[in-house]
């Protein structure tokens, strides 16, 4: 959430796009990580579904 609050804002995305902000990469890293488990969380649960019903 820390994250994704920072870049809504113009002149905070603006700030860390030019200055960067540790806490912010470290913090969005967590999230594009979490992001891709999900996502292939989902792949693997769809993958499962399609084997069962063969």
């Amino acid at each position: 959430m820390f994250a994704t609050e920072l870049t809504a804002n113009y002149f905070t995305s603006w700030y860390i796009q030019n200055f960067g902000c540790d806490a912010y990469y470290a913090h969005n890293e967590r999230l594009l990580f979490d992001d891709a488990r999900e996502r292939l969380m989902g792949k693997i649960s769809e993958a499962r579904r399609m084997e069962a019903g063969r």
